[in-house]
């Protein structure tokens, strides 16, 4: 009488390659989803800070993003931290508003539609971006940049300090505007920038220590934070 076959139970079933995969690799695929919605994150703001003070991008903010005109501000240096929103809102309180705002239902929940939007977003920002990031003949110094100020001032200087962390393992740092010329690079360092009177190249040229002391340095950034042990932005995020 010939053998009836055993049944594998619904766990062997899922080993052999049916069914719903195991529970650690559930974990595993959820864990991952929020680790690229966070890089994602990430590099939205760091674009999105450079870039304040350009009229057009707050004028974006202020029509279709609102929830993000608190989180692109420079940080509490003390902390490395996002300073609370005039009304008291956090940065992870006004993130989760603007997700609840841009998306529906669930998906404002969802990972990958976060990522997603973060991505679009990121990536309209481009053309804003586009003016800053020209450095053929006609395009704006650092000199003048500096000695124009105003709120353009920052757009230019963040993204001139950008272009000279370009390919390197520094390139996505965080760099925002503290005041004129004083900048933030990622979340330890608080430098003054000048530009040089003879070549025009963008130079920093003192760090502020804990105490707001300015210690003279005169090196273009990239050499600035290899000198200075900054960490790259995959060790900040």
């Amino acid at each position: 009488r010939p053998r009836r076959p055993r049944r594998r139970s619904p766990a062997a079933r899922r080993r052999v390659g049916g069914g719903r995969p195991p529970r650690c690799q559930r974990a595993m695929a959820a864990e991952a989803a929020e680790d690229a919605e966070e890089v994602a994150w990430e590099k939205l703001i760091v674009k999105l800070v450079a870039l304040r003070g350009d009229p057009e991008v707050e004028a974006l903010l202020a029509e279709k993003h609102q929830d993000l005109i608190s989180c692109a501000v420079p940080l509490d240096m003390a902390t490395g931290e996002l300073p609370a929103g005039p009304d008291g809102t956090t940065m992870a309180e006004a993130r989760e508003n603007w997700f609840r705002r841009k998306l529906r239902g669930s998906q404002s929940t969802d990972p990958k539609e976060r990522r997603k939007l973060c991505k679009m977003l990121a990536k309209a920002l481009r053309k804003y971006a586009a003016k800053y990031e020209d450095a053929g003949e006609g395009a704006l110094s650092a000199c003048d940049a500096l000695k124009e100020g105003g709120p353009q001032e920052g757009p230019w200087i963040c993204h001139k300090l950008a272009a000279g962390l370009a390919g390197t393992r520094f390139e996505g740092l965080r760099i925002a505007k503290e005041k004129p010329g004083v900048y933030q690079l990622g979340t330890k360092l608080l430098v003054a920038v000048q530009a040089d009177l003879e070549g025009g190249e963008l130079l920093v040229h003192g760090y502020f220590d804990e105490k707001h002391v300015l210690h003279p340095v005169r090196s273009p950034v990239r050499t600035f934070l290899e000198e200075h042990g900054a960490k790259p932005p995959s060790d900040t995020c």
